[in-house]
């Protein structure tokens, strides 16, 4: 990538290599990152270590929205309200 390239993933976490990431930034391969964690955002992921980089948990599935549809759907049921 150039190094005024920003990596951005839109897809959930664990699809990217954090670590190549991290060498990336620190070698000043890349400008920045934007990213989804596959886990919640901890203090010691190796992304956080720097201003170069916006990343969030994948919350996509914890709307209001969703959180009512998982309550109303009956386990086993393929996801299909009744």
């Amino acid at each position: 990538m150039k190094p005024a390239a920003y990596f951005l993933s839109t897809a959930r976490g664990g699809i990217h290599d954090e670590q190549a990431l991290a060498g990336a930034l620190h070698e000043r391969q890349i400008l920045g990152v934007g990213v989804f964690l596959e886990e919640s955002p901890v203090l010691n992921n190796v992304l956080l270590k720097t201003n170069a980089v916006i990343a969030t948990p994948h919350t996509t599935g914890v709307s209001k929205e969703a959180l009512n549809t998982m309550a109303a759907t009956p386990p086993n049921s393929g996801g299909h309200i009744q």
